[in-house]
């Protein structure tokens, strides 16, 4: 099945990405519960998607004309249990680096319906330090 995440966190304390995906079904989660998963990444290391559990998850839609630079990986996801789900992506593995959303900045995305809806990303798990204006890790960028 498609689904839309309806909620993206960028977790920097644990240095991934947190998608709340309504619907989610086929994954059990709890402390510590994984699931590998594909994950999609478009050009310049954009988030475009995941499939886990049999279940694909729509981040955001791939620029126009750039469809030919996504590329796969194999990941393990991390899985809450909570309701709505959540799963959490590292941010970098073997053959991918996930940089776009890097917190606080939204996007388009057309949902399985056609809908296009507007989807943005905040910030979680980091220290607010000097000149970094909140949010984030000092020195990072959102």
């Amino acid at each position: 099945m498609n689904l839309a995440a309806s909620a993206v966190v960028i977790d920097l304390g644990a240095n991934a990405i947190r998608l709340v995906v309504p619907g989610l079904a086929g994954v059990v989660g709890g402390p510590g519960a994984t699931m590998d998963g594909i994950l999609d990444v478009g050009a310049n290391g954009r988030l475009l998607g995941v499939e886990v559990g049999g279940d694909y998850v729509t981040v955001m839609d791939p620029p126009p004309g750039a469809e030919a630079h996504v590329r796969s990986a194999s990941v393990t996801v991390g899985i809450a249990g909570t309701e709505p789900p959540e799963i959490s992506i590292p941010r970098h593995g073997r053959g991918y680096e996930i940089t776009y959303p890097s917190g606080n900045q939204c996007w388009q995305v057309t949902t399985v319906g056609g809908q296009l809806i507007q989807l943005c990303a905040t910030t979680a798990g980091g220290s607010v330090g000097p000149g970094d204006g909140g949010g984030g890790t000092p020195g990072s960028r959102g």
